[in-house]
């Protein structure tokens, strides 16, 4: 007799999670009431997970991985290191996972925050729920009220009223400081690395406000050594007017950059195959040093025509040809291709091109740094180009907060060309090198996002001031009042969850009176640690980190409103993966 037939004699019977019915009906479904529960209680998880990292007053978490052990306070390592042994629930997080990166990128952490927001945002909703059509006349308030958050005129009106100020000097240093948990030596790294460039106003007593900063780039380092016994930093500023990341694949022709070379450039816009090297070297003189850059070569081309075009040349001593291929490597949406040939003072070089003009191609001095950073000496851009792009960014009809950022994020580092950092993080453990390199990729997307945007108080008093805004303008319609209302309690309750942190069970009392404060308008910061109301300057957040992670948090929410039927992978069926467990029968 095998398990279940032993179980069944002893009047028991098996169940399952979530997959009843795709067990007993032999079909990769969970039906919508299952599926529903399966999104609530991964949530739940997630939420009771991070909700120890939240505020000054956060436990430390350790975090173990491939034997290696770090602890933190930062909720999107928690966050990222979770990781459910259920397949089911492993699905629900990472589409919950999708939408706290994309917070990530654009301000910087924030996930946190927005996942106990989340939290606390559907259980005021679905307080009020009724019916099916109630359910959808919410989502269309909420889709609405997401859209109002991310319009950039908004923002703009709000810095001309004074609502939003500019970043200044100090209170960079202090965005920074709050953005990597207070950790001091960290905080003064990514300040140098930025090496902000200020202007003072006519009032001698104003603090400067930040115009720009310089890219910074982050590299890891681990050593195993084991006198290394605490991280160490390393800033370095880097050589050249304009660098991009990249990929040198043979050790001897990175080692020839690595000392500088006067060469000329091909840049090409796509995969450079076998029909791009018979036009490249049809008038080649196999003399002048050339570095041929694209977004990929093609394997089939690096491995057959150019390595044995590569090897009988290498056999030869005299007769050698300095000659490199390099591959754009990009973190970012931003066109390299593009911005790199406007920098060297051409255009890329299409697929329908014919034999190449070597005499046409631009030359310059070149070094890599780094081994991965490819730096060009070069005149400065054309300012027509940059004039072009804030043109497009101005035009582009999707007018969000985020799109604007992928376009200031490509003009900043072609404005600041001479201006690029790179930080090298030192540790014992790959797992700690990551994520400090995270706090401080956290602590430049949050201080570029106040340069462009502006600072507004923490503990989203910005963001309940918006929110409040669109409750006045539809204060005659109910559905837009329950849903304001569930989202302006929901802020309030992450003010409480800091508070009782710190105070316990008897937080009530004081905290409902600076709650009253703190909402009434955005014109102040508090400090939690001395509850004492700062100026905003002193403990500031930028604008778009306030409605960023209330737009994420919205989206979060719709998702756990609209949780429907699953169709998954039907490899999740195999009993390895989903083994159940025995109940009584009848149970």
């Amino acid at each position: 007799m095998n398990d279940d037939q032993l179980a069944l004699a002893a009047g028991y019977e098996r169940v399952y999670d979530y997959t009843q019915y795709s067990h007993e009906n032999h079909v990769n479904v969970i039906p919508e009431e299952a599926f529903d529960r399966l999104v609530k209680d991964t949530f739940s998880t997630i939420a009771d997970t991070l909700r120890k990292t939240y505020g000054p007053y956060a436990s430390t978490v350790l975090i173990s991985e491939m034997n290696e052990m770090s602890a933190t306070k930062d909720g999107y390592n928690v966050f990222n290191a979770i990781s459910f042994n259920q397949p089911y629930k492993q699905m629900v997080y990472r589409t919950i996972k999708k939408i706290i990166d994309d917070v990530n990128e654009n301000v910087g952490d924030g996930t946190t925050s927005c996942i106990l927001l989340a939290e606390k945002m559907y259980a005021e909703i679905k307080k009020t729920l009724t019916t099916v059509d109630h359910k959808m006349q919410i989502l269309s308030v909420l889709t609405n009220i997401e859209n109002y958050l991310k319009d950039r005129a908004l923002v703009v009106s709000d810095t001309k009223e004074g609502i939003i100020r500019p970043l200044t000097i100090n209170s960079m240093k202090r965005l920074i400081n709050v953005a990597d948990n207070y950790d001091d030596e960290l905080a003064n790294i990514v300040y140098d690395a930025l090496n902000p460039v200020s202007y003072t106003s006519d009032d001698d007593d104003a603090d400067p406000v930040v115009v720009s900063v310089n890219n910074v780039v982050v590299k890891n380092f681990v050593t195993r050594d084991v006198s290394c016994a605490s991280t160490t930093y390393k800033v370095d500023h880097l050589p050249g007017d304009y660098r991009i990341n990249c990929y040198i694949e043979h050790e001897e022709i990175r080692w020839w950059f690595a000392e500088g070379q006067d060469v000329k450039v091909a840049i090409y816009d796509h995969k450079f195959g076998d029909s791009d090297w018979n036009f490249f070297m049809s008038k080649y003189d196999l003399v002048t040093p050339t570095l041929i850059i694209a977004r990929e070569f093609s394997k089939e081309f690096l491995d057959i025509t150019f390595s044995k075009w590569y090897r009988n040349r290498s056999i030869d001593k005299d007769n050698r040809v300095p000659m490199s291929f390099c591959v754009i490597r990009s973190d970012t949406l931003k066109d390299d291709i593009a911005d790199l040939a406007a920098a060297l003072g051409t255009h890329p070089i299409g697929m329908k091109s014919a034999a190449l003009d070597h005499d046409s191609l631009p030359k310059t001095h070149v070094q890599l740094y780094d081994q991965t950073i490819m730096c060009f000496d070069m005149p400065k851009i054309p300012t027509g180009y940059i004039q072009n792009l804030k043109y497009e960014m101005e035009a582009d009809t999707r007018n969000s907060m985020v799109i604007n950022k992928l376009y200031r994020d490509r003009i900043r580092s072609l404005e600041n060309t001479a201006n690029d950092t790179l930080v090298t993080i030192t540790s014992s453990s790959t797992l700690e090198s990551k994520m400090i390199s995270d706090k401080v990729e956290d602590c430049l997307a949050i201080t570029a996002s106040a340069i462009e945007y502006g600072i507004v108080p923490n503990l989203f008093a910005y963001g309940y001031h918006r929110i409040d805004q669109y409750q006045s303008a539809h204060e005659d319609d109910p559905i837009v009042e329950s849903v304001t209302h569930a989202i302006l309690i929901s802020i309030r309750g992450l003010f409480e969850e800091i508070f009782r942190s710190k105070h316990g069970d008897n937080y009530q009392e004081r905290c409902k009176a600076i709650q009253d404060e703190i909402y009434k308008d955005p014109s102040c910061s508090f400090d939690i640690k001395r509850e004492a109301y700062t100026e905003i300057e002193e403990f500031p957040t930028s604008a778009q980190y306030d409605l960023e992670v209330i737009s994420a948090t919205i989206e979060i929410v719709k998702y756990l409103l609209t949780s429907r039927a699953c169709v998954f992978d039907g490899n999740l069926l195999k009993p390895t993966d989903d083994t159940g467990r025995y109940v009584p029968i009848g149970m």
